[in-house]
């Protein structure tokens, strides 16, 4: 059952330029409780789909046992239903994907719980798992309540998106500092032969969807993968590192540089190489703020110190289209793949920022 203290929720955390806006529900207990504040992440649309979750308000949560006193909301993390559509009350057979969602949801209640102290010891905050059940009905997690705003709010203001960039690129040596003994995080990015492998099996799922062009160009990637990065260390990689997963700290008087408070979203952590996070973070940048694009990137990698050149800039192209790739088939693989679409859209835009593979590797 969820801690339920009285409270209210606050909204925050406009995801900037997605379709739709991605909020994080904060309880603020009106009441003493046994915990103090406490945050609630609501994924986003992308994430909920993709996890087959959805989130329950008060009247499901009474259902389910789990309203709050005081007349607040318990808000669960529930597994979508599968009424097959027209025939209400029945539901389509278990398929390959439908299995595999509670495994996920307890994947990333797992990663929620075990990597903020891993990012602690590297000197970065991430909220810290008070309560979860990955086995109720729905599974739920209760995260710490970390204040700040997302750094997504900056990008639009006069100098905001230099500014982001700054401060999230100092981020990107601590992230790689990140320690990893025990860690139970996929290493397939890790490993460059093991990526072009699972990257083929994507392509040929995809095919039809990116359209032959698209998908000769994906292929030609593929083929110089394990060369481009033979050789190369494995870091810890946040997976989802942008700006609408930066908190940044908000404190009286206004700090000359914006300072990351905090960092969220975690169910996409990996192994990988170095410029991952980087690349991912550049292409959010260059897709959904291209006009800020031309002068937060360099500010991005001089803040972590990475040098730019050709060489660099062909890897992060080619991480930026594998991770794509990635995408597409996530959602292609998913029963009605509804967002498929979009994303083979995205990967064919990223495509055309460059050609892969060369630039001297």
């Amino acid at each position: 059952m969820i801690p339920n203290p009285a409270d209210r929720l606050d909204y925050g955390g406009c995801s900037g330029r997605r379709s739709r806006p991605k909020f994080f529900l904060v309880r603020r207990p009106a009441l003493p409780a046994p915990h103090k504040k406490t945050q609630v992440i609501k994924r986003s649309w992308y994430e909920a789909r993709r996890y087959g979750l959805r989130w329950r308000g008060a009247r499901a949560a009474g259902r389910a046992g789990g309203r709050t006193g005081g007349g607040g909301r318990a808000l669960r993390l529930g597994l979508r239903e599968r009424d097959a559509a027209g025939d209400a009350g029945r539901r389509p057979a278990p398929d390959r994907q439908a299995a595999r969602e509670p495994r996920r949801a307890a994947a990333a209640l797992r990663l929620a719980g075990d990597l903020p102290p891993r990012l602690a010891a590297a000197g970065i905050r991430a909220p810290h798992q008070l309560a979860a059940d990955a086995a109720a009905d729905p599974p739920y997690a209760v995260l710490e309540h970390i204040p700040g705003e997302p750094a997504a709010g900056f990008m639009g203001r006069p100098g905001g998106a230099a500014a982001v960039a700054r401060a999230m690129g100092a981020l990107l040596p601590q992230l790689a500092r990140v320690p990893l003994a025990g860690a139970d995080l996929d290493a397939t990015w890790a490993r460059p032969a093991d990526l072009a492998r699972q990257a083929a099996g994507q392509l040929g799922r995809c095919h039809a969807l990116l359209g032959g062009a698209a998908a000769a160009q994906v292929h030609a990637l593929i083929g110089a993968l394990p060369a481009a990065f033979a050789g190369r260390p494995a870091v810890f990689a946040h997976g989802d590192f942008c700006p609408v997963n930066a908190l940044i700290a908000l404190e009286a008087p206004p700090r000359p540089a914006l300072v990351v408070a905090g960092l969220v979203d975690l169910e996409w952590a990996r192994l990988a190489d170095p410029l991952f996070d980087a690349a991912w973070w550049g292409w959010v940048v260059r897709y959904h703020h291209a006009e800020r694009w031309d002068t937060a990137w360099p500010a991005l990698l001089a803040a972590a110190g990475i040098e730019r050149g050709a060489v660099t800039e062909a890897r992060v192209g080619m991480l930026q289209v594998l991770r794509c790739l990635e995408l597409l088939d996530e959602h292609t693989r998913r029963q009605g793949g509804a967002a498929a679409p979009v994303w083979a859209e995205r990967l064919r835009a990223t495509l055309a920022w460059g050609a892969w593979p060369g630039a001297g590797i």
